[in-house]
Formats: structure tokens, C-alpha cells, sequence
């Protein structure tokens, strides 16, 4: 089982830029018609811009960034990334319909993403070193999130992170599981699945389709890089 992040090192000629350091965190998958995040870091601020065909792009400036990207094809294989003008392409993957992204807390946690989803294909990467506050739209391609007991007793501090399940995680489609027999915290609806407590996906606020932008929010679509129109 490989539970490591995709890291990609970039050394730019440019004086300006001495380094700059590239994390695809999905490991480079993607799912048609979902964000996945694109993190790029420097020692000074930059200016990003990512474009992708048949997608939806993400631009920004600062030191550590994590970007947004939409791919509404699975016939994609890169993107390409802009930085104070020096331009890479990246190479990335679709996941196929029958896979399901996991994101696990810890790799003990894989026998029980197995038991939770016992007639998929399971593709494992790890939760973020920042930890699961950092997760925001731009991981919607991951299809379930696995926590230990003690990752939700010490998450349950930050203030932003029940919003984080309820308004960001839940809502665009990601199971959320932990494995302990009652959750410090009862405020949703968990469901009891053996060893796990579960806030299932289909709980999720809305169903979108992949050429459906509408939810993209204002913020984003007015940087969008969107080369393809619904029906086409």
C-alpha cells in the first residue's frame, strides 16, 4: 500500500526564484467534475496561475498556496502551471469510475476503509501534514475521509471544524468515518457501522453533475480558465 504525497521540485533558472516546491496531495488523481488541490510553496510570494483544457484553472499569489483545480474529462493527463511566468506542464491521473479515494489518518486505518467500502477499488492517500483543518473545496475528489478516535478528540478544538464537516466535507460528497464507538461530538447524524462512526455522503446538500458550474462559487469563477460549455 503506498501512503505518501506526490512531490514534485521545480528549479527555476530565474533568479527571482531559487526554488519552488510543487505537492499534488491526491497524488496527481482527480475525479471528472470535482476539485483537487494543487499546493505550491516558495520562500517568497509568487504569482500562480494553473490552467487545464477542459477544466476550470485557479490563480493566486503568496508564499503557500493551495489551489483548486477542476477537470471536467477523464481523458486529461496534465495541467499546466504558471509561476512569475515560467510555465510546467504536471502530469495527472483520472480515477476510474469503480475507485474510491481515501484519505486516511493512519495506514492502520486501510482494514477499515475496506470494510466501509468492501465492493470498491481503493486508492489510499494520506490527510495533509497541516492536518484535516486545512481541507477545503479543493479536496472534493476525495470520496471518504478516515480518522482515529484521537484525531477527532483533538480536531473537535479548532472552532472552524465541525463547519469543515457540515458545510464543506459532507456537502460535496465526502464520507467522513471514525473509528471509535461514540464520537465526543453527536451535533450531526452519525450512523454506527461497526467499529466506525459514520457521516455518510449521501447525506451531501446537493448533487452535481460535471458540466454543471453554477455552484461554482463567484470567487472563483471570476479567475476560472473555462474552455468547455455544458452539451459540448
Amino acid at each position: 500500500m503506498r501512503c505518501v504525497s506526490l512531490l514534485i521540485l521545480m528549479t527555476f533558472a530565474s533568479t527571482a526564484i531559487a526554488e519552488t516546491t510543487v505537492t499534488l496531495p491526491l497524488e496527481g488523481y482527480y475525479r471528472p467534475g470535482k476539485f483537487f488541490p494543487v499546493r505550491v510553496t516558495s520562500d517568497r510570494p509568487i504569482h500562480v496561475e494553473i490552467t487545464a483544457d477542459n477544466g476550470i484553472g485557479s490563480r493566486g499569489t503568496g508564499e503557500d498556496l493551495t489551489m483548486p483545480v477542476m477537470l471536467l474529462s477523464d481523458n486529461n493527463r496534465s495541467i499546466q502551471l504558471s509561476i512569475d511566468g515560467i510555465s510546467r506542464s504536471i502530469n495527472v491521473r483520472s480515477l476510474e469510475a469503480q475507485q474510491r479515494l481515501v484519505m486516511i489518518a493512519s495506514p492502520d486505518l486501510a482494514d477499515g476503509a475496506r470494510s466501509l467500502f468492501p465492493d470498491s477499488n481503493l486508492v489510499y492517500v494520506n490527510v495533509p501534514r497541516e492536518g484535516v483543518t486545512s481541507l477545503s473545496v479543493a479536496y472534493e475528489s476525495v470520496d471518504a475521509l478516515l480518522l482515529r478516535e484521537q484525531d477527532w478528540a483533538g480536531w473537535l478544538a479548532e472552532s472552524s471544524w465541525m463547519s469543515l464537516i457540515r458545510d464543506k466535507l459532507i456537502a460535496f460528497g465526502v464520507t467522513v468515518a471514525v473509528k471509535t464507538a461514540s464520537p465526543a461530538e453527536w451535533e450531526l447524524a452519525w450512523q454506527k457501522r461497526g467499529d466506525w462512526s459514520v457521516l455518510d455522503s449521501q447525506m451531501r446538500l446537493a448533487v452535481r453533475e460535471a458540466t454543471d458550474l453554477s455552484f461554482v462559487p463567484e470567487s472563483l469563477r471570476r479567475f476560472a480558465a473555462v474552455t468547455a460549455k455544458p452539451g459540448e
